[in-house]
């Protein structure tokens, strides 16, 4: 999978995007106490205020040139033969948070083709090794 991401500050209005290539794509942890798949990819394509830096902000490649609140949106940018997606069942907090999953058959994203399901694997623990 190439992730495409794209980050626009807040001050100067400089967009930057970047890819990045991963065989693995985390969904974010659903707010609904049901949910499919493509509801959770939408959420991950949602622009949303950068969170994951010191404070809420990043270094501006851009004019300003100065840490600033971004907005990022996330997207796959490609599909690899076989997609690998993980649904957390933990907050950022480390809370468990227990939600109904339907997972369909056939997985229809945005930009791209149908996918098929080939298998899903249940695990009890806190995060899954490959």
């Amino acid at each position: 999978v190439v992730q495409e991401e794209r980050s626009l500050c807040t001050e100067c209005n400089f967009l930057e995007v970047s890819c990045a290539r991963t065989m693995l794509l985390s969904l974010p942890v659903p707010e609904k106490n049901e949910t499919c798949v493509t509801d959770m990819y939408t959420e991950y394509c949602r622009l949303w205020p950068d969170g994951s830096s010191q404070g809420g902000l990043r270094y501006c490649s851009g004019l300003c040139g100065r840490r600033q609140e971004h907005w990022v949106q996330r997207r796959m940018a490609s599909l690899p033969n076989a997609l690998v997606v993980e649904v957390p069942r933990f907050t950022k907090h480390g809370c468990l948070r227990k939600f109904g999953l339907d997972v369909e058959q056939e997985l229809f994203l945005p930009d791209h083709g149908p996918l098929e399901l080939f298998g899903v694997v249940y695990f009890q623990g806190a995060k899954l090794l490959y």
